[in-house]
């Protein structure tokens, strides 16, 4: 279960460099309505008849506080510690039109450590550039698109040599249905594959070569179940608020509860 909440925030999070996508912060979330902020907590927790006794906040999962603009794009996220004691602070620019300007990572004592910064051609980023907090430039990355917009390669680079590859594949609704990370000698290091079902499901295979974890998404795109690639099955069942975001989530392994996340919601 702590991989999972890990491998959701991961794939939230990309440090250095932002996707490219259509859709706004909130969307990508599955947050439905104008959130103004998400502060969000997970518990190690047990279950005796239809009592839930909450634990100590659970190394290597979520505990963040995560804001957005007007516009539903996300501005700030904290990371904390099991003492709740900040870990790594990100912000996000914007400009009027809502392209991604720059991003900034901070460490425990909120010095800066990264910034990025990145540019444009033709309504898409083209190259992000990642520097220390000195200016020294660290990573950069360049962007590909198809004619339908759709980002479908990006190249990373330590100076001029290249260390990453990341290559994207989409059906014919442009939903993406293949990822695969490539090192510097092109050799595959993490893939995702999404197959799509017909109400709104999603199904992804993510890791690497023999080392797979498969994740069920419902309609409205929240994880109902993880199976990790030692065939370890998590479950997820969801309360909500009145927008239709879920303020509680319960998991269990083997029918038994292991783990409760919590989340606290202000809109605009």
């Amino acid at each position: 279960m702590k991989k999972i909440f890990l491998v959701i925030t991961l794939l939230l999070q990309i440090v250095s460099f932002a996707q490219p996508n259509t859709k706004t912060s909130l969307a990508e979330a599955a947050l439905k309505g104008k959130v103004k902020s998400v502060r969000e907590k997970t518990f190690s927790a047990t279950q005796t008849d239809n009592e839930i006794q909450l634990g100590s906040l659970t190394n290597g999962t979520k505990n963040t506080f995560t804001t957005y603009n007007i516009d539903g794009y996300q501005t700030e996220m904290i990371a904390f510690d099991t003492n709740n004691f900040q870990v790594r602070r990100y912000t996000t620019e914007y400009d009027k039109n809502n392209l991604l300007l720059r991003e900034e990572t901070f460490d425990a004592k909120d010095s800066l450590l990264l910034f990025s910064v990145y540019e444009y051609q033709k309504g898409h980023i083209s190259k992000g550039k990642c520097f220390r907090a000195n200016g020294e430039l660290f990573e950069y990355f360049d962007y590909f698109y198809d004619t339908n917009g759709n980002l479908v390669e990006q190249k990373g680079y330590f100076d001029t040599v290249l260390f990453t590859r990341w290559v994207y594949v989409y059906d014919t609704f442009n939903r993406l249905i293949t990822k695969n990370i490539f090192d510097s000698k092109d050799n595959l290091t993490w893939y995702l594959r999404s197959d799509y079902k017909p109400f709104g499901e999603r199904e992804d295979h993510t890791g690497k070569p023999n080392e797979e974890q498969i994740n069920m998404f419902n309609s409205a795109g929240l994880c109902v179940i993880s199976i990790n690639f030692y065939g370890i099955k998590d479950t997820f069942e969801y309360e909500f608020d009145a927008a239709g975001n879920w303020t509680i989530c319960r998991s269990y392994r083997d029918d038994v509860l292991i783990f409760v996340a919590k989340r606290q919601i202000t809109y605009y």
